[in-house]
């Protein structure tokens, strides 16, 4: 699969991981499970206001869009991340080894339950 078609307006979760994705569609405000891994992505498109979890490890990603304030899991791992995004208050799990972070932004001790990093 290299290309997903638009969307429906009342998707609340989409798994589209381990396919040849270059770019993704305008995601639903609905949205609240996205699992895009394992994909050649190279951006993400800007994330709906209602989305808990987000897996975009194992892609070509070098930033990612600014982050829900609903978020709780971010799986970034394996990408080509290079700075830390604001990280929102209600993530609990966050995963993101594997990345080339040149810049430290550690604002998420007080509130993360779970950090997997190298």
């Amino acid at each position: 699969l290299t290309s997903l078609p638009e969307l429906p307006n009342s998707l609340e979760t989409l798994y589209c991981s381990n396919n040849k994705l270059t770019l993704l569609p305008k995601l639903p405000n609905s949205l609240k499970r996205l699992d895009c891994s394992s994909n050649k992505l190279s951006e993400l498109p800007e994330l709906p206001n209602l989305l808990k979890i987000l897996n975009c490890s194992s892609n070509q990603l070098k930033s990612l869009p600014k982050l829900p304030n609903s978020l709780q899991y971010l799986d970034c791992a394996n990408n080509k991340l290079t700075f830390y995004p604001e990280f929102p208050q209600s993530l609990n799990i966050l995963i993101r080894y594997s990345n080339q972070f040149i810049s430290r932004k550690d604002n998420y001790n007080n509130y993360l339950k779970i950090i997997i990093y190298n």
